[in-house]
């Protein structure tokens, strides 16, 4: 994503060797040294890392991005998304789905529909909705996040343009819905905003509420019950710690159930 020839330029600028930008950002002298030849293609978190390293915002070192030739994401890149947030491998993320290697990259590079078994196997495996997958998140819905992602860091459209390395007419069209934003720009966003571009596209707050709409009438009504109401409140004050635990507990209910069925 980044411009190599830039960023050899900044950290020739500052005073960095290789070896020492590469130990304080946290990777190899080698694979930094790929990076400046454009060789390899860092992540959002390594570009935020060197980014922070050398003093500038990612905007002043990747190449200005036009409104032209923007393709909204594919099926494929946020299954791939959904992939590299689990830091899986495409050998071990098959292995999961029961689809080989080959296949999954083939899904990720668009060049197979998979069938909705076959989504739905990776959808749970990666943890991620399949809706969510299956269909593309509505322009406006994507816009209205990143305005109100943008808003509470205080930026305004022609800073976060800035820093992310793309017009303010752009970032405009975006924010309206008017047009859908390509992976690549999705992520000069993610990393002018300090966040995850999974964040945006595959933990939308409408997830939830389809999740809610999709539970038992008599699960419901237990659930609206003025005595399970306090469980309701002790579980929102969980720490992540905790929230693990009983999700645990529950997974392993479940099983014992599922393998102790008569009793």
């Amino acid at each position: 994503m980044a411009t190599g020839v830039e960023l050899r330029r900044y950290r020739k600028n500052k005073g960095f060797t290789l070896m020492e930008l590469a130990q304080t950002v946290g990777v190899s002298a080698s694979y930094l040294s790929e990076i400046e030849q454009g060789k390899k293609k860092p992540s959002v978190k390594i570009t935020k890392r060197i980014c922070s390293a050398l003093g500038i915002v990612p905007g002043e070192v990747l190449p200005f991005k036009t409104d032209l030739d923007e393709q909204e994401i594919s099926q494929g890149e946020k299954i791939r998304l959904a992939r590299l947030r689990k830091g899986w491998n495409l050998t071990e993320t098959g292995k999961k789905a029961g689809i080989s290697p080959a296949y999954l990259s083939q899904i990720e590079r668009g060049q197979v529909n998979p069938s909705i078994a076959v989504l739905k196997r990776l959808t749970q495996v990666l943890e991620v909705s399949l809706p969510v997958v299956a269909n593309q998140t509505s322009p406006s819905e994507l816009g209205q996040r990143i305005k109100k992602m943008r808003s509470s860091l205080g930026l305004t459209q022609q800073e976060l343009a800035g820093q992310a390395g793309i017009s303010i007419s752009l970032v405009i069209q975006i924010e309206e819905g008017k047009s859908g934003p390509s992976l690549e720009t999705l992520e000069r966003i993610a990393i002018a905003l300090d966040i995850s571009p999974c964040s945006l596209i595959l933990d939308p707050e409408s997830d939830i509420e389809t999740h809610l709409a999709n539970i038992p009438a008599d699960v419901r009504q237990m659930l609206i019950d003025p005595r399970n109401q306090v469980l309701l409140k002790a579980v929102s004050d969980f720490n992540e710690g905790e929230f693990r635990f009983l999700l645990n507990f529950i997974e392993l209910y479940k099983q014992n159930q599922q393998s102790s069925p008569n009793e």
